[in-house]
């Protein structure tokens, strides 16, 4: 399956509504490319709902073996403001890609 940018979707919606108004030959095409929008709008939708998934304090232990200090103090907050960075740079990437 071949991956496909949303701006390269709204082109081809842009595009289909263009020729469905520019000609009477194809009048069903107007009503595709309204359908593709909504389907749009709901995929844009569903991607900003992700949830962010953070790590337990089980999982970080499993990380750090015996090298930390337990999840006390440093270690949970190094792991939270890594945790934040990568949140950010998601949440950047998404936006725009939307």
């Amino acid at each position: 399956m071949r991956k496909v940018s949303i701006h390269t979707v709204e082109g081809d919606i842009g595009l289909a509504r263009s020729v469905a108004n520019g000609t009477t030959k194809f009048p069903f095409l107007g009503h595709c490319a309204d359908q593709m929008a909504k389907m749009l709008e709901e995929i844009k939708e569903a991607r900003n709902k992700k949830e962010w998934q953070y790590l337990t304090d089980d999982e970080i232990k499993e990380i750090v073996g015996s090298y930390g200090d337990g999840i006390g103090g440093y270690t949970r907050e190094l792991f939270d403001k890594i945790e934040a960075k990568i949140r950010e740079k998601n949440e950047r990437e998404s936006k725009e890609n939307n």
